[in-house]
């Protein structure tokens, strides 16, 4: 499950792991729907991907030309030089995990691999967000979208998360709330937020008390400000 070496699924889309989520999300709540439609459903749909390994299903591996993707921050061959103070890891994990036979145009494919397997995941959400419109809970049904971390995919030197960078530390966590957040188009936000803000937002939108204190906060006031 850590090998960076980047190849296409031999599985055709359909029966990618993503699409997979997916299907059985959508399963689910359908389910939901027909035993206990007047009844409230929490659903976490826990896509694997994008992670490595990187492989993304045809056509998604051809989506980006590695050419074209911007390549790794501090650079892929000298940064075992930039890092070698700062990073005791790099040498070892470069050696343990084959990084030190890859050139710099193999890390480009590691990366557009990447990126197809975000806009293969991107469809499968979708597919979820259809299917809400079609059974009209989507103005009712609050949807919040983040990861548990980022890969550094090269950026100096470096693939998976381990380091306090950016790449690894600036997830997205993105929140369509009806009636809450204003409907003239998305906003960015500049405030520091953490999956464990999560809970504690969830809980003030939709009435449920919290029997105990959390570490995180109610992003509430932030979501509604225009």
């Amino acid at each position: 499950n850590n090998d960076v070496h980047p190849a296409p699924s031999p599985l055709p889309a359909e029966h990618h792991e993503e699409a997979w989520v997916a299907d059985r999300t959508i399963a689910r709540l359908r389910q939901h729907l027909a035993d206990s439609p007047e009844k409230p459903f929490l659903m976490w749909s826990s896509f694997a991907k994008p992670h490595s390994p990187y492989d993304p299903a045809r056509p998604w591996d051809a989506m980006y030309d590695p050419r074209e993707v911007p390549a790794p921050l501090g650079g892929w061959d000298t940064s075992e030089e930039l890092m070698q103070t700062r990073d005791r890891e790099l040498q070892r994990r470069r050696v343990l995990y084959g990084w030190d036979k890859l050139s710099p145009q193999a890390v480009q494919v590691c990366r557009a691999h990447y990126c197809g397997m975000i806009s293969f995941q991107d469809q499968q959400i979708g597919r979820i967000l259809s299917w809400l419109d079609e059974a009209a809970l989507a103005d009712n049904t609050v949807v919040v979208y983040t990861a548990d971390h980022g890969d550094l995919l090269g950026d100096f030197g470096r693939f998976f998360k381990v380091t306090m960078m950016d790449s690894s530390v600036m997830v997205p966590q993105v929140w369509r709330v009806p009636g809450v957040i204003p409907d003239d188009g998305p906003r960015q936000r500049d405030q520091f937020v953490g999956s464990h803000d999560v809970l504690p937002t969830v809980c003030a939108l939709t009435g449920c008390a919290l029997p105990q204190p959390v570490d995180g906060m109610d992003l509430t006031p932030g979501l509604k400000d225009p």
